[in-house]
C-alpha cells in the first residue's frame, strides 16, 4: 500500500514531466488505435463477407496446363491446336460424379443451344455489329446463330434473376419441368411485336428443316442496359430462357431427323459451397473421382469479392508497416525520457534505500507510476482514435480505391489516352470490373482496446526494465555522498 501511495505521490509532484510523457503515450495510443483498427476492419470485412457469400464454382479446361505439359513430353514435335482439340468438355454425367463430393451442397447445370428462327430478327445483329476480321478468323468462315436458347435446370441456376439483374414483368416464368415453353427479354418482344401466349419458331442453323415451336409464357425486363456491349456476339436481348428438360427435347429430336447435323448443347454445370474450407476441400475430392489435371476449378464470385478486398488489404498491410514504426519510434523515446527522469530523481533513490526500503520495491514504485502515466494516456489516445477510426480509415480507404483504379493493372502499362465513344466504353468496362469495398461501418472493438492495453504493458515493461536496471545498480551510500 505504501508503495502505491508514494508512487500517487510523485506522480502528482511530478505533474509537468508527467504530462509531457502523458502526452507522449496519448499519441501512441492514438497512433495504434487507429493502426489496429484498420487491421481489425479488414479482418472483420473479410470475415463477414464470406460468412455471407456462398461460393459457387465450375470447372473448366486447364489450356495452359495442357500445353505445358505436352511440351515437356514431346518438346520437338507439338500441336497446340492438335493437344487441346483433344481435350473435351465435362459431360453432364461427369459434372454430376464430381457433384457428389461431400464438400458440395448442392450442384445446377444449364444447357445453351446456339440457334436461328423463323418470323422474328434479333436485336444488334451480328452482321451489322461485329467486325469483319469476326467473320473470317483462321481463314475459315465462321457459322453463327441469331439466338442463344438457354435452358436451365433449376430457377436457383437463373442468377440473373437470382442476383435482380433481370425480373418478369409480363407472364409467368416457366417451371423446372415445363416443356416447350420459353421466356423472352422485353427488347425483342417489342421489337417484334410478340406477346405473351404467342409462338417462337427456332431453327437449327445447320439444318433449315429441324425446327422447334416454343409457347412465350413470360416476358422479363434486364435492368441493365445492353446498349453498351453491342459490339459482343450475343445481345443479352437475344437470349431465350427455357428448361434443361425443353433443351433435351429439342436436342432429342434433332438427332432423330438428321444425326450428322443434330444440335448439341454446351453444358456449364456450378457447384455451391458452404464455406470457402469446403470450396479448398472440393479440388481433393474431385481428383478422388477422377477429375483430369487437364481441368481446373475455379470460383468466380470468390475471385470477385477477394478483388473487393484488395484496396482495404492493403490499407491494413500499410497499418501494420506503421503501427512497427510508431512501437519502436515509441519505445525508443520512452526509454530516453526514463533514463532522464530516473537520473533526476537518483538523490530520492538513495534516501529510501538508506531508510532500509528494498531496491526492488523501490524499482516496482518507479514502474508503477511509469504503468498508470502511459496506461492512463494510452486509453484517453484509444479512446479518441475509436471515435475517428471510422471516418479516417473510410478517407484512407477511398484514396487507396483511386490509387487501385489508377494503376496499370492487368495491362501491364498505362493505358494510352482514347476519346469518344471507346473512352467512356473503356472507363464503364473498368468501373464493372473492379467493385472494390469503399467504406467499414465499423473498425474500433473491444479486441482493439485490449491490444492497445497489451502495447502499453510492453512500453511499461521495456521502459520500466530500464528504470529497474538503473535503480539496482545504484549504491545508495555513495548516491549520498556524491551529492553536491
Amino acid at each position: 500500500m505504501y508503495i502505491i501511495k508514494n508512487a500517487w505521490r510523485n506522480i502528482c509532484r511530478n505533474m509537468g514531466k508527467n504530462i509531457l510523457l502523458g502526452i507522449i503515450a496519448l499519441v501512441i495510443g492514438l497512433s495504434c488505435c487507429l493502426s489496429l483498427s484498420i487491421h481489425q476492419a479488414a479482418a472483420k470485412q473479410r470475415a463477414a463477407g464470406l460468412d455471407e457469400l456462398t461460393i459457387n464454382a465450375t470447372i473448366g479446361i486447364d489450356r495452359m496446363s495442357v500445353m505445358k505439359q505436352g511440351n515437356k513430353e514431346n518438346p520437338e514435335d507439338v500441336d497446340p491446336k492438335e493437344m487441346l482439340s483433344n481435350i473435351h468438355s465435362l459431360s453432364l454425367e461427369e459434372l454430376q460424379t464430381y457433384a457428389k463430393a461431400e464438400s458440395v451442397k448442392d450442384f445446377y447445370y444449364t444447357e445453351t443451344l446456339s440457334m436461328n428462327a423463323e418470323g422474328i430478327e434479333p436485336l444488334s445483329s451480328s452482321d451489322e455489329h461485329m467486325p469483319d476480321m469476326g467473320k473470317n478468323f483462321g481463314g475459315k468462315e465462321m457459322s453463327s446463330a441469331d439466338f442463344s436458347l438457354i435452358g436451365y435446370s433449376t430457377q436457383k441456376a437463373m442468377t440473373t434473376f437470382v442476383e435482380g439483374n433481370a425480373s418478369i414483368t409480363k407472364g409467368t416464368m416457366f417451371l423446372e419441368n415445363d416443356q416447350d415453353t420459353c421466356i423472352i427479354s422485353e427488347e425483342l418482344a417489342e421489337y417484334n411485336t410478340l406477346a405473351v401466349g404467342d409462338t417462337i419458331k427456332l431453327v437449327n442453323p445447320d439444318n433449315t428443316k429441324d425446327v422447334t415451336e416454343l409457347k412465350i409464357s413470360g416476358i422479363y425486363s434486364l435492368n441493365e442496359t445492353s446498349s453498351d456491349i453491342g459490339f459482343m456476339r450475343s445481345d443479352p436481348a437475344n437470349q431465350i430462357y427455357t428448361s434443361t428438360t425443353t433443351i433435351d427435347t429439342i436436342v432429342e429430336a434433332s438427332n432423330k431427323t438428321d444425326s450428322d447435323k443434330a444440335l448439341k448443347a454446351s453444358v456449364s454445370g456450378t457447384y455451391l459451397f458452404e464455406n470457402v474450407e469446403a470450396y479448398e476441400a472440393f479440388e481433393a475430392q474431385a481428383r478422388d473421382l477422377g477429375l483430369s489435371d487437364d481441368y481446373t476449378i475455379q470460383s468466380q464470385n470468390l475471385n470477385q469479392y477477394e478483388q473487393s478486398l484488395q484496396p482495404l488489404e492493403s490499407l491494413s498491410g500499410y497499418a501494420t508497416i506503421f503501427l512497427v514504426v510508431v512501437l519502436v519510434i515509441a519505445g525508443l523515446i520512452l526509454v530516453v525520457l526514463h533514463i532522464y527522469h530516473i537520473r533526476e530523481r537518483k538523490y530520492e533513490i538513495g534516501v529510501l534505500a538508506a531508510i532500509g526500503m528494498n531496491k526492488r520495491k523501490i524499482a516496482c514504485q518507479f514502474v508503477l507510476e511509469i504503468f498508470v502515466v502511459t496506461m492512463v494516456s494510452m486509453l484517453i489516445g484509444s479512446g479518441i482514435g475509436a471515435c475517428i477510426s471510422v471516418p479516417v480509415t473510410n478517407m484512407l480507404l477511398e484514396n487507396t480505391t483511386i490509387t487501385q483504379n489508377d494503376r496499370p493493372g492487368n495491362f501491364g502499362k498505362d493505358m494510352p489516352e482514347d476519346t469518344g465513344d471507346h473512352k467512356e466504353m473503356s472507363k464503364d468496362m473498368m468501373a464493372q470490373g473492379k467493385q472494390y469495398i469503399r467504406e467499414v461501418s465499423s473498425a474500433t472493438d473491444i479486441i482493439v482496446v485490449l491490444e492497445v492495453c497489451g502495447i502499453a504493458v510492453l512500453l511499461t515493461m521495456v521502459s520500466g526494465g530500464v528504470a529497474i536496471m538503473s535503480i539496482l545498480r545504484y549504491e545508495p551510500l555513495k548516491i549520498l555522498s556524491d551529492r553536491e
